[in-house]
């Protein structure tokens, strides 16, 4: 018999990258995110969701693993990146920093003799 595929669960690949944690932070504030320690532990964050006033989602910070959340981002589309992590790592200066790209500075002269070719 042919197993159905739970499309709920499809795990959606997409990339774990300093760019994606920061779009998502910036989500996070736009959305009013807010971040609330749990009983003093700093490896427990209760997060406020942006889409859905009054409900907040669970993120465990562990030194050993990548952070986790309740969202449906992180249980149901298996993505390493939510805006709740990304609110919660912020806070605690984690979040993965993106650097400027390197530009290549060509000298003026150079492009005009290579115009001139």
């Amino acid at each position: 018999m042919a197993q159905m595929l739970d499309a709920t669960k499809v795990p959606v690949n997409r990339p774990n990258s300093p760019v994606r944690w920061q779009r998502a932070k910036e989500r996070a504030d736009t959305g009013g995110v807010q971040v609330f320690c749990v009983g003093g532990d700093p490896r427990v964050w209760a997060v406020t969701s942006a889409s859905c006033p009054g409900a907040a989602y669970i993120v465990e910070i562990r030194p050993d693993a990548a952070p986790t959340c309740q969202c449906k981002a992180a249980t149901k589309k298996n993505d390493p990146i939510c805006v709740h992590r990304a609110a919660v790592l912020h806070r605690l200066g984690m979040l993965p920093i993106v650097h400027a790209m390197p530009v290549n500075v060509v000298p003026l002269g150079v492009v005009g003799a290579m115009a001139a070719d």
